[in-house]
């Protein structure tokens, strides 16, 4: 399963991706975000591998993280393994000017077990939890724009 999101975000481009790669803010917009553990490397680095632990409808999840792809400010891409599902995110960034950045998301997801055969049934689940993530991001760093 394959699909894309994004949203325009009132600050600069460098502001953006420097929050964005900073694991000590991504609990500010990541809802579901209890731990982000370093595992290997220079954190959000390409190879560098992370633990991150969230808590998604009363459940316990576990996300592997490896980078694949930093070219910052512009991209940074990651492959994530949990229990059931592997996904690439492939996240971008343009600056669109008067400081304006468009963040992108593109996200191909992988199931394994019974996520195998619901998969495609929550597809619409998927994309809606990615725009809240969006929209939470955006709003995070539009209030530490005001902020700073």
């Amino acid at each position: 399963m394959k699909f894309s999101s994004q949203i325009e975000i009132n600050a600069p481009i460098v502001r953006v991706v420097d929050l964005f790669i900073d694991p000590e803010q991504m609990k500010k917009w990541l809802k579901e975000l209890e731990s982000f553990e370093p595992i290997h490397g220079p954190t959000r680095h390409i190879g560098s591998k992370s633990l991150l632990k969230l808590m998604v409808d009363e459940k316990k999840m576990e996300i592997t993280e490896t980078i694949t792809v930093r070219n910052l400010p512009h991209q940074l891409c990651g492959e994530y393994v949990t229990k059931d599902v592997d996904y690439i995110a492939e996240n971008r960034f343009e600056d669109l000017g008067n400081n304006i950045t468009k963040y992108t998301v593109n996200l191909e997801f992988k199931f394994r077990g019974i996520m195998g055969f619901l998969g495609d049934t929550m597809k619409r689940s998927f994309i809606k939890k990615s725009q809240e993530q969006l929209i939470d991001f955006k709003m995070f760093i539009e209030k530490e724009i005001v902020n700073s």
